[in-house]
């Protein structure tokens, strides 16, 4: 798989991610006093994620850990690539990196 076609099938997750925060944000004005969790959806996120790991042969399980241990690469780790290659996971780009080297 090309890294464009790569990038098109993850901007799903992308997309639900920022959706998910904007609607955690709206619900926490209503709920000030404790942190609101909106879920809708997070199951069909993770069916997602799922689908696309095995699609592409993710057996190692780098999206749900870029998606979620990464914050989608705000809160990026330090990972080692099969071939040994120490490599930032701060981005799609190095994502697909990981998963394709």
């Amino acid at each position: 798989m090309k890294l464009e076609e790569f990038k098109k099938w993850f901007k799903g997750i992308e997309t639900f991610q920022e959706e998910f925060e904007d609607a955690n944000k709206a619900v926490s004005l209503l709920c000030k006093s404790s942190y609101p969790v909106f879920e809708i959806g997070t199951n069909l996120q993770d069916k997602y994620i799922d689908l696309l790991s095995e699609y592409i042969g993710d057996t190692e399980e780098w999206i749900p850990y870029y998606v979620f241990e990464c914050n989608m690469g705000i809160d990026p780790k330090e990972v080692t690539t099969v071939n040994g290659k120490k490599i930032k996971l701060d981005s799609v780009e190095k994502l697909y990196e990981v998963i394709f080297s």
